[in-house]
């Protein structure tokens, strides 16, 4: 039987809510507690901001299919020396509702594994192939930061709002 640690959940939720509460007071005051946002975070709220991107308007910088063609001939080597091993992990994570993303230099999307539902719901949010998840394109996220800082990140997102980095 797996114990629930319901004290630790209240406190998470606690957690994310005053992160959103901050994420509210940012849009409109333009500043957040920095005790309560981490401040990687909250740099990447800024230079998003700084750069003019809409938090409310879901709209990305996607490739057309002639340019996603070009980019997939140019990243060939890499797309065949990684997809064996990426195809494992993705095999690994089957029905989790992960899914594995390869992207070229430039944080566009090369190609995807996961579940069909996954990959479904992906595309909906405007996550597929051919489009780009660099921080100045689609603000913050966790592949944009990581690839500004050069450090892998994880995030933790409600609702499109990613409120947390997770140390890794």
């Amino acid at each position: 039987m797996i114990k629930i640690n319901e004290k630790k959940i209240n406190k998470s939720e606690q957690y994310v809510q005053a992160i959103r509460r901050e994420w509210e007071r940012f849009l409109q005051e333009g500043r957040a507690d920095k005790k309560i946002v981490r401040p990687v975070i909250l740099e990447s709220w800024e230079r998003s901001k700084n750069l003019g991107i809409d938090p409310n308007k879901k709209s990305f910088i996607s490739l057309k299919n002639e340019e996603l063609i070009k980019r997939l001939k140019d990243n060939q080597r890499l797309i065949k020396t990684s997809s064996p091993l990426l195809e494992i992990l993705a095999s690994s994570v089957q029905g989790s509702g992960f899914r594995i993303d390869l992207f070229d230099k430039d944080v566009y999307i090369l190609k995807q594994w996961g579940d069909s539902e996954t990959l479904e719901n992906s595309f909906k949010l405007g996550s597929c192939p051919g489009v780009c998840k660099s921080e100045k394109s689609a603000g913050t996220n966790s592949i944009g930061l990581s690839h500004f800082l050069k450090i892998p990140t994880q995030l933790i997102a409600t609702k499109g709002l990613f409120l947390l980095e997770l140390k890794l």
